[in-house]
C-alpha cells in the first residue's frame, strides 16, 4: 500500500468505521509538511458582499404640513381673487310696512404671484449609466428638497420677491401671547379660542417646534393642569404637527381649510449643456417647483408667542 493509501486507511477509513459503530472518532491528524498555505478569506477565494437594494436617506425633515393644506393646480403666473373686506349684517325682524335694514358688503381684489423654488445637482454620465437606481434616488431627494423649502415658505415667507408670503407674515392673522406660568397646552387652548372668535373658524391643525412639543407633552408650567392633554398626536382633539421649519418659541394654530397652495408645475430635467459639462461627460439634474400660496381668511390663524 502506498504511503497515501496507508494514511487514508489509518486516519480516515478506520475512524469512520468506528463512528458508524457508535465509537468516538479520533481527530484527523494532518502532518506538518502537508499544510503548505492556509486557505482563508484573505489568501483564498474572495467573498462577495451583498448590498441591499434599498437606499437609506439621512435624517431630514418631512414636510407633513403640506398634507394638511389644500392643493389646487394652476396654469397662471399669478392668482387673482376677491377678498371680502367688509361684512355688515343688519338682518333684523321687520314690522309690516317698514323698511328692511340695509347690509353692507365690500370685496377687495388681491393677487398672489407664482414663485419658483429650484435646486440642482451635478452627476457623471457613468454614475447614471452604471446604476439604474441613481436617477430615481436623485429625483426623489431633489423633490423632497423643494417640498421642504415650500413648507418653510408657507410658514415663514416674507413676501419679498422671490419669496412667497407665509402665514406668519400675512396681514390680519391674530396673535396670542403665552401667559407666564401656564403650560403650552393652556396657551394653545387660548389661541384656539381666538380661531373660533373672532376668526369664526374651526381649528384644524397645530404646528409647533419639537422642543415646544416636548414641553407641551410634559405639561411644563407652574399653572399646568394635572392631566395630560396630548392623545394620539392631538391636543384638545386637534391634530398636532411638529416641524423644525417653525422657530422654537412660537406655535401656529389655525383652520387650514382657509389657505391653499396653487402649484403650477414641478419639473425635473437633465442636461449636459451647463458650462463645460458636455466635454467633461457630466450632467446637471435640476428640480423646479412653481407655486403660489394664498391665505384666504387671515383671522382663521393665530400665532402663539413667548412659549
Amino acid at each position: 500500500m502506498s504511503s497515501i493509501g496507508s494514511y487514508y486507511a489509518t486516519h480516515v477509513q478506520r475512524p469512520r468505521k468506528a463512528l458508524s459503530r457508535g465509537e468516538s472518532s479520533p481527530e484527523l491528524a494532518v502532518p506538518k509538511d502537508g499544510l503548505k498555505t492556509l486557505f482563508s478569506t484573505t489568501a483564498g477565494a474572495s467573498v462577495d458582499t451583498a448590498r441591499d437594494v434599498e437606499w437609506v436617506g439621512s435624517a431630514t425633515r418631512t414636510p407633513s404640513l403640506l398634507d394638511v393644506i389644500r392643493s389646487v393646480p394652476t396654469n397662471k403666473a399669478a392668482i387673482e381673487y376677491m377678498e371680502e373686506t367688509t361684512y355688515t349684517n343688519t338682518a333684523a325682524e321687520t314690522a309690516e310696512g317698514s323698511a328692511s335694514p340695509e347690509a353692507t358688503l365690500a370685496f377687495t381684489p388681491r393677487t398672489s404671484p407664482v414663485r419658483k423654488i429650484t435646486v440642482w445637482i451635478p452627476v457623471t454620465d457613468e454614475q447614471l449609466e452604471d446604476d439604474e437606481q441613481v436617477r430615481e434616488v436623485l429625483d426623489d431627494r431633489l423633490t423632497l428638497m423643494v417640498r421642504q423649502r415650500l413648507e418653510s415658505q408657507i410658514i415663514n415667507g416674507d413676501g419679498v420677491a422671490p419669496n412667497l408670503t407665509g402665514i406668519l407674515n400675512t396681514a390680519g392673522i391674530q396673535t396670542q401671547a403665552q401667559v407666564g406660568g401656564e403650560s403650552v397646552n393652556m396657551g394653545v387652548r387660548r389661541a384656539m379660542a381666538k380661531v373660533r372668535t373672532p376668526g369664526e373658524a374651526v381649528p384644524s391643525a397645530i404646528v409647533i417646534a419639537p422642543a415646544d412639543a416636548l414641553d407641551e407633552d410634559l405639561n411644563v408650567g407652574t399653572a399646568s393642569p394635572t392631566v395630560p392633554y396630548v392623545f394620539d398626536g392631538k391636543v384638545w382633539n386637534v391634530p398636532r404637527y411638529e416641524s423644525t421649519a417653525l422657530t422654537a418659541g412660537t406655535a401656529l394654530v389655525g383652520d387650514f381649510s382657509h389657505c391653499v397652495v396653487r402649484p403650477r408645475r414641478l419639473t425635473i430635467s437633465l442636461s449636459n449643456s451647463h458650462g463645460t459639462y458636455f466635454v467633461e461627460n457630466k450632467q446637471a439634474l435640476k428640480c423646479v417647483l412653481r407655486a403660489a400660496f394664498v391665505v384666504q381668511r387671515p383671522a382663521a390663524f393665530v400665532t402663539l408667542t413667548g412659549i
